[in-house]
């Protein structure tokens, strides 16, 4: 099963992110025409300027189509979100699939407008030109079917309608195919793992009940709080401190946790004996 790597979707983004910086670096650095003084009446070039920085926006535009797609990345992060990481992370291989198929088409009907209309629309004479036209016409852009009709009667229906069946409602429909199949096994797995984890939950549970384990009582889950705290200060302090300095705050730490400790047992063990016993609740909160 192939899976995006997200370090490429980073290397993308970011080696864009440099060339944009070193193109507006050099463009503001290298080029003249920004120390010219305008009140002068000698010629002042601004094309390469204003070339290199609409390079640099161009730039800037593929770079926000990087850091969109690392929007799914972070979704991982979220749970219930991860789906949509997952159903592109499974249909990469199958879309990278049909978007060859996709090209070649593309490729063979530019050829084929060419051949057809390039004689008598300047619009289809060179093949970018052409490719031009056509992506406008997958965009629903079809603004020149009278004038291809105009000019060849009998093989521009031919071609619009082999053109609009292949190009605009196959590929769209394998893009959706894809992405649905992808949704779909994506789903029935996660509900698998849902189940899986579930059962043995409950297995844990049994072979638990069956050992004798009852629930932690307020009193334990407090003092393991508790203790877990001070263990982690203490060794945040000896770790940010020189070693005298270290022990000497730790073992305070330690003191006044262990007084706090014992007032929050006393006042904890208070509370469970008013409120009743805990292993009635917990058996019947496992009944229910």
């Amino acid at each position: 099963m192939f899976f995006v790597s997200w370090h490429t979707v980073d290397m993308y983004v970011l080696c864009l992110f440099f060339t944009s910086t070193m193109i507006r670096a050099a463009t503001f650095t290298v080029f003249p025409a920004l120390d010219a003084d305008l009140t002068d009446d000698e010629y002042i070039d601004f094309h390469p300027l204003a070339l290199y920085s609409q390079m640099a926006f161009n730039i800037d535009a593929l770079i926000q189509i990087g850091a969109t797609l690392k929007v799914a990345k972070y979704l991982q992060l979220i749970e219930g979100a991860e789906m949509i990481s997952r159903v592109f992370s499974t249909a990469a291989a199958d879309l990278g699939f049909v978007v060859i198929f996709f090209a070649l088409m593309f490729y063979g009907f530019v050829n084929l407008a060419q051949q057809i209309f390039g004689a008598m629309i300047i619009d289809f004479s060179r093949p970018l030109d052409a490719s031009m036209e056509l992506m406008f016409m997958i965009l629903s852009k079809v603004t020149r079917s009278e004038e291809l009709f105009a000019q060849a009667p009998l093989w521009a229906p031919v071609f619009m309608a082999s053109f609009i069946v292949l190009m605009y409602f196959t590929i769209s429909t394998m893009l959706l195919a894809v992405l649905c199949s992808s949704f779909t096994i994506n789903r029935e797995r996660r509900d698998e793992e849902l189940q899986q984890a579930h059962a043995a939950q409950l297995a844990q549970l049994e072979q638990q009940k069956a050992q004798g384990w009852r629930p932690p009582t307020m009193r334990e889950q407090l003092t393991s709080k508790v203790e877990f705290i001070v263990s982690k200060m203490s060794a945040a302090m000896a770790t940010a401190l020189p070693k005298a300095g270290g022990k000497a705050i730790s073992s305070t730490t330690a003191v006044g946790a262990s007084s706090m400790l014992e007032n929050g047992c006393d006042s904890a063990s208070g509370e469970a004996a008013s409120s009743g016993p805990a292993g009635d609740d917990w058996d019947e909160g496992a009944g229910e």
